[in-house]
């Protein structure tokens, strides 16, 4: 699938704090895994209107965290609104998907695979071992985003 290059970030806005923590933790995967990013397999959007956009690249010229739409494939995209993302960070609710699905509020669409191994990046796994896929504990991104599937 390709995405909407009008898909642009918003970030100059003050986020609120859950989500600032959220994307910080989105860039800091891809920072300190530079080199890991390929076998995640596959691009990622994530798209919060009026709040933050991010497309993550993970093999080629433009491999890192973009923080703006970009016209390249996506192999998982994330768009929800703000209080939906709120919702599906705050370990203590688990919201219904369904009536946030079927009301536009919450869109996903993809190989969930590509998010979980971006994610265990962030679980200072090594590539080998995640190309072998020895478990380690979640993330509390992981485990928040995890409701989606659900």
């Amino acid at each position: 699938m390709s995405i909407a290059p009008e898909l642009e970030s918003l970030d100059n806005f003050e986020m609120l704090p859950p989500i600032e923590d959220f994307f910080a933790l989105i860039d800091r995967i891809a920072a300190e895994n530079p080199h890991a990013l390929k076998v995640v397999g596959g691009n990622i959007l994530l798209h919060i209107p009026e709040v933050a956009t991010r497309t993550i690249i993970t093999q080629g010229l433009r491999r890192g965290v973009h923080h703006q739409a970009l016209d390249e494939t996506i192999d998982f995209a994330l768009v929800c609104e703000e209080w939906v993302l709120l919702e599906l960070l705050d370990d203590s609710r688990k919201p219904e998907l369904e009536p946030l699905i079927e009301a536009g509020y919450l869109h996903f669409q993809g190989d969930f695979k590509v998010w979980e191994r971006y994610l265990d990046l962030g679980d200072q796994k090594n590539a080998l071992s995640l190309r072998a896929g020895l478990s380690t504990s979640k993330p509390a991104a992981k485990k928040a985003m995890r409701n989606i599937m659900k």
